[in-house]
């Protein structure tokens, strides 16, 4: 799970995934694993519009992993409810087989 971290603890120059996050940036830990550090190496020789387009696609896709993440949290309890009210209805013989070909 990410960590929440204040704004403005990052590496200089972290504009871009203060925007993605807003006021807060989400940080797994201090450390980087060595794929990770290998993959910002080879990025790091990349051209600046390359290296700003590869930055802006990887904070895209941790922003979504917040949200999902997010409204997963968010929607477990009612979930919960829905699965026990869709057991009820069952045990109470309110449900009907599913037929396939009258789908």
């Amino acid at each position: 799970m990410l960590s929440k971290v204040k704004r403005g603890q990052g590496e200089k120059g972290s504009e871009p995934f203060s925007k993605a996050f807003g006021n807060v940036k989400y940080l797994e830990n201090d450390s980087m694993t060595q794929l990770l550090e290998q993959a910002f190496k080879v990025a790091s020789g990349l051209p600046a519009f390359e290296q700003n387009a590869l930055a802006r696609r990887i904070l895209a896709e941790l922003d979504s992993e917040r949200r999902w993440d997010a409204a997963f949290a968010d929607s477990e309890d009612l979930l919960a409810e829905l699965a026990a009210e869709a057991l009820d209805d069952e045990q109470k013989g309110r449900t009907t087989p599913l037929d396939i070909d009258k789908l």
